[in-house]
């Protein structure tokens, strides 16, 4: 298992690094030695958190625009990144759209974009970036999932199709691993 003690050099993808959770972990990645690359729908907000990292630690980061909604954008990012690097260390799968509960009926194309992201986009993102996985001497592939994705958890605040899209997400890393 990876460990922050152990990321000195290595290459990691962070999808959903542009805010939250995923541009947290890309600055905390960056402090512990690694290279990481940034990737999520904002570029704006990813070149932010890259001026982030260099002020910090400076590594100089890459910013990939990646919308894992839209298979197109996740097969233009694994072209880039295939073209770009021979190898890659670490697959952070965090990025997801989140979709709230409503009283409200859900549009449709909210409810197929929550699904899109996190289930067929973290696949294919995955299954993309593999080869560069296997060229790697200590791969990993960290799928960041929710309560939402726990069997028997509580809704709560959160809509049916977000819901549905993190289970399905723990049984991709289940799948994965």
């Amino acid at each position: 298992m990876i460990s922050l003690q152990n990321l000195e050099g290595s290459v990691v993808v962070v999808s959903g690094a542009g805010r939250g959770l995923g541009a947290a972990m890309a600055v905390s990645l960056a402090e512990a030695g690694s290279r990481p690359i940034l990737c999520g729908r904002n570029r704006e907000a990813l070149e932010s958190v890259a001026s982030t990292i260099l002020e910090r630690t400076g590594v100089q980061t890459q910013v990939v625009e990646l919308d894992l909604g839209d298979a197109a954008s996740v097969a233009r990012a694994v072209t880039q990144l295939k073209a770009e690097h021979e190898v890659i260390d670490l697959l952070i799968n965090n990025g997801a759209m989140w979709l709230e509960s409503s009283e409200e009926d859900h549009r449709p194309e909210e409810v197929l974009a929550v699904v899109n992201a996190a289930v067929s986009g973290t696949f294919l993102l995955t299954q993309g970036l593999m080869p560069l996985l296997r060229g790697s001497s200590r791969p990993d592939i960290v799928t960041i999932g929710s309560i939402s994705g726990l069997p028997g958890a509580a809704i709560q605040t959160t809509s049916v199709p977000f819901y549905a899209a993190k289970r399905a997400q723990a049984a991709l890393a289940d799948g994965f691993a």
